[in-house]
């Protein structure tokens, strides 16, 4: 199996788990909410802005090689390809994990089910790109 396979298997596991996210949102009753937000219910919203942001910033960071960078690093394109792909799909996940924690600590259903929405869009529009060639 090819790695850019692998990586679309991956994602349409992580879909279907984002699916059952919203499906459990839905069918689950949560616990009954004042209205004031709590202290948990806005950690779990910075939580899933923190790691929708990081989704899209982390591929900067992990496919720059340093100058300096030596040979005997076992990096290469093709894993730090991997990589950054694995984390994206990570980071969208986990906004649909945040969403969850909301919905359950009595977070508005609403709030909680764009949240969800936004781990499912960002899910939808990962494009895994070429898979760079090995190096010599």
């Amino acid at each position: 199996m090819t790695q850019g396979r692998k990586i679309r298997v991956f994602q349409i596991i992580c879909i279907a788990f984002a699916l059952f996210c919203f499906f459990i949102i839905h069918d689950l009753p949560a616990v009954s909410n004042s209205s004031a937000m709590t202290a948990l219910q806005w950690i779990a919203i910075f939580g899933a802005l923190y790691s929708a942001v990081m989704g899209f910033n982390m591929q900067k960071r992990i496919l720059r090689v340093p100058r300096n960078q030596r040979t005997t690093v076992k990096s290469t394109p093709v894993s730090r390809w991997m990589a950054v792909n694995v984390l994206r799909l990570g980071f969208a996940i986990s906004v649909c994990c945040w969403a969850m924690v909301l919905h359950f600590n009595g977070g508005p259903e609403w709030l909680a089910s764009s949240m969800n929405g936004l781990g499912v869009l960002l899910l939808l529009v990962l494009r895994p790109g070429q898979v760079p060639a090995s190096e010599p």
